[in-house]
């Protein structure tokens, strides 16, 4: 017994080399064996309005909205705005609204990185701005656009940005990005309510402080960021899944960052802080995928 996830990414166009769209790639599940299975099929086409690429997706399931339980929010260009669609199943096919936020909402230059999140019949849409990482509160209707409601919720400084939060046991666990140097690594706090405040492990709150380091650049796979998700399996072991950097192979065809998908193990501890400190390397260490489902 064990859980299973679909997993979405964006995939280089070939005769649109300026463009990536959305597969469907992998449904994995987190179990004794630790099986993955894949496909590769284009569900979202970049919306023929937008310029610029589509990347950064994010998505989740609203079981309090009828037929339309699916909803997929995404990044245009490098900093220009966040669009949304729906559909009925995770692999499509996808109803798209068009741009939900951009920069004259936020009162931003730029606006990047969208994670979806909901708690109970609440629905946050977490992005990052040059002025730190914000939470929007958004009222999801079937088959239109969503409305933006109330004040976006300040998360994090403008250091900790690319954000995502997942709730395990009593506390919300808010992952950022943060530079060091010429690199990136993964630092994280927490709070007992989806709105904040973050605190690191010392207490310093993430409006100020960098959070408490959780994933280091390693010799070959650099710059660990945008943390995808946090699971326990059925062992009640959690595992998260971020990306990286490959010095030896840094770059896509079309030029753009390529960026690999990792998988980790971590150790929460008996103070629900995770121990020690990840460093990604190469080749399949932990969980071992030998069978498909």
């Amino acid at each position: 017994m064990g859980y299973r996830f679909n997993l979405l990414r964006t995939d280089l166009v070939v005769n649109r080399p300026d463009e990536l769209d959305l597969q469907f790639e992998y449904s994995i599940q987190l179990a004794a064996g630790h099986h993955r299975s894949g496909t590769d099929t284009t569900i979202y086409v970049r919306p023929k309005w937008a310029e610029g690429r589509l990347h950064s997706i994010t998505a989740g399931f609203a079981k309090t909205i009828p037929t339309t339980s699916y909803w997929l929010f995404y990044q245009l260009g490098d900093t220009q705005a966040i669009g949304v669609s729906c559909a009925k199943a995770p692999q499509g096919p996808y109803l798209d609204f068009g741009k939900l936020l951009d920069t004259s909402n936020t009162g931003s230059t730029k606006i990047k990185d969208p994670f979806f999140y909901i708690v109970g019949t609440k629905f946050y849409l977490m992005y990052s701005t040059e002025g730190g990482s914000f939470a929007q509160v958004i009222t999801l209707k079937k088959s239109t656009l969503p409305v933006l409601k109330g004040t976006p919720i300040k998360l994090s400084g403008a250091t900790f940005t690319d954000v995502a939060i997942v709730k395990k046991g009593t506390y919300f666990y808010l992952f950022g990005t943060v530079a060091n140097g010429e690199n990136t690594e993964i630092r994280y706090g927490r709070s007992l309510s989806a709105e904040g405040p973050f605190v690191d492990k010392d207490g310093n709150n993430l409006l100020t402080g960098n959070g408490t380091i959780l994933i280091q650049s390693g010799d070959q796979l650099i710059n660990p960021q945008n943390v995808c998700g946090l699971f326990s399996d059925a062992t009640n072991m959690d595992f998260i899944l971020y990306n990286a950097t490959d010095k030896a192979n840094t770059t896509l065809k079309n030029g753009f960052n390529r960026r690999p998908l990792l998988l980790n193990a971590l150790k929460a501890t008996a103070d629900g802080w995770f121990d020690g400190v990840v460093t990604p390397v190469k080749g399949w260490t932990l969980p071992k995928f030998t069978t498909t489902i």
